[in-house]
Order: C-alpha cells, then sequence, then structure tokens
C-alpha cells in the first residue's frame, strides 16, 4: 500500500496492482479537493448534495494527479448486489457527462482501454482485480451484504467468463474501508454470516458493549478467503490495511458520521498501449 500526494491531494494505490504495469488505479481520500462544510474537502459524490461545480473540480484534480481522463470513467448506482456489468467503450461518461444507462450494479469488469471503472466508498471494501495475462480488470463494491454474497467471488467468475482469465493469474487488491476492529454489528447480522456463508465463522468475534453482546466481522479477511476460493492465489492479494473508520482525518466514514458526509471512489483502467 502507498499514499500518494500531488500538491494537497493524497490516494491511495496498491503496490501490487501498480506493479502490474497495464493499469491505472486509486483510492481517493477526503484531503486535496475544493468542497466544503460536511463536503470537506475531496467529495467525489454527485448526489449527496453537494455542489457540482466543486465535485467536478475535485474529479478533474484526482484524475490529473493519478494520471486518468475523469470524461471516461463510468459508474452506477449502487445497491449492496451482486450484479456485474462488463464496460466498453460506449459507457465512457456514463454517470458523470449523461445520467448512467447502468442501473442497480456493484461491480465492472473491462477488457477495454481507457476505460475508467468506478465505485463509491464511505466504510464499503473496494476489490480491485487485474488480469495482465488477457489484460483485463474488475473492481467490485463489497458492503456487508456484498460481502455476504460474495461479490468478489462472482467479478473473478465474470471476468473468467467474458474474457478467459485463469483466475491464478488474477493480482488483486482490498483497499480502504471499514477494519476488522471496527464492524461491530448485532446477532442478527452475525447469524447471516454463519448460516448464508459458513466459512465466515472464523472471522467473527463476540464481543461485550456494556452489557450487550456484539460482534466484529472482519470483512476484509472474508474478501480475502472469497478470493481465493474463487481460485486467486494468497500470495497475489494485498490488504491496503487502511480502516476509514479510525481515520476520519483522512477518510469518510458512513459508520461514524452518517449520511452527511461526502464519499470516496476507487477507479481502475487499462492503460492504452
Amino acid at each position: 500500500m502507498k499514499i500518494n500526494q500531488h500538491n494537497d491531494l493524497h490516494y491511495v494505490t496498491l503496490e501490487n496492482i501498480a506493479a502490474t504495469g497495464f493499469v491505472n488505479h486509486a483510492f481517493s481520500t477526503r484531503l486535496g479537493g475544493v468542497s466544503r462544510g460536511k463536503f470537506a474537502e475531496l467529495n467525489l459524490g454527485l448526489a449527496r448534495g453537494d455542489e457540482r461545480e466543486r465535485v467536478m473540480e475535485n474529479y478533474s484534480r484526482l484524475a490529473e494527479s493519478v494520471g486518468f481522463d475523469w470524461r471516461n470513467t463510468i459508474f452506477s448506482n449502487q445497491v449492496h448486489g451482486i450484479k456485474v456489468h462488463r464496460a466498453t467503450i460506449e459507457d465512457r461518461g456514463s454517470g458523470i457527462l449523461r445520467p448512467s444507462t447502468v442501473k442497480d450494479t456493484d461491480a465492472f469488469v473491462t477488457n477495454a482501454e481507457n476505460v475508467v471503472l468506478q465505485t463509491y466508498h464511505a466504510d464499503c471494501v473496494p476489490v480491485f482485480l487485474a488480469d495482465p495475462v488477457r489484460r483485463a480488470v474488475g473492481l467490485a463494491h463489497s458492503g456487508w451484504m456484498g460481502t455476504l454474497r460474495e461479490i468478489a467471488r462472482v467479478t473473478v467468475e465474470r471476468m473468467a467468463g467474458e474474457f478467459g482469465t485463469g483466475p491464478a493469474d488474477i493480482i488483486a487488491g482490498i483497499g480502504p474501508s471499514i477494519g476488522p476492529n471496527s464492524f461491530e454489528v448485532h446477532a442478527d447480522v452475525a447469524d447471516r454470516f454463519r448460516d448464508e456463508l459458513p466459512f465466515s465463522q472464523e472471522f467473527i468475534t463476540p464481543v461485550e458493549r456494556a452489557g450487550d453482546q456484539k460482534f466484529l466481522v472482519n470483512l476484509w479477511a472474508i474478501n480475502r478467503r472469497s478470493l481465493e476460493n474463487a481460485g486467486v492465489s494468497p500470495a497475489n492479494i494485498e490488504e491496503a490495511g487502511l480502516c476509514t473508520y479510525e481515520r476520519p482525518d483522512m477518510f469518510y466514514s458512513h459508520r461514524l458520521t452518517g449520511a452527511d458526509r461526502g464519499t470516496m471512489a476507487a477507479f481502475i483502467e487499462i492503460k492504452a498501449r
């Protein structure tokens, strides 16, 4: 993991993804933008009530820093599901230059160059996927419901089906998100994980909070195991290890502040040859 700085703007990259050499990728922080108040500073959410002009300036600054064209981005409204969209050149600008035609989608895959896949985050886990053999990439938004339904595995399987990707060739990254000491849930959520995803029991820890039984769920570890179960080599998976809840100086956190906040985003694209 590397925290990059360009002027006042900070963004996170994963060393293993960067080392593939054929992609641009980033996970934004809240630092270095022009938004103010509860959105300060690098808010990328166009539907949160921030001034559009400020959000677009934030996109412009981040894109310049990372090295992609913000006009080539594609994103969707996210519904914590497991729908995966194969993005093409025709999708570029969907959601940012014009209303998105991609609906209710939480993951993307592509083998097209200069198509910037984007997902929004404010605690949910971003999962980056890069196949240097087939020159294909994927990106997933994995909240607790997406993690429960193994969107990481589903996205790997979609890459295999669309591009002939061999899971063992995939380089994967788990970006900044709510960490194993911060995602605390009641018994109903813990029970769903145990019942619907039995291996997750290994990554659920009971804790006492003022006489009330709660549970810590390690979303990083569950997503990692989902990737491994899909055939991704453990040696090819990198975790950023940055908790958005524990670092309000750097990240927005829905768990910490609720909906009165900005939002971050994950990006990945295949560079032109």
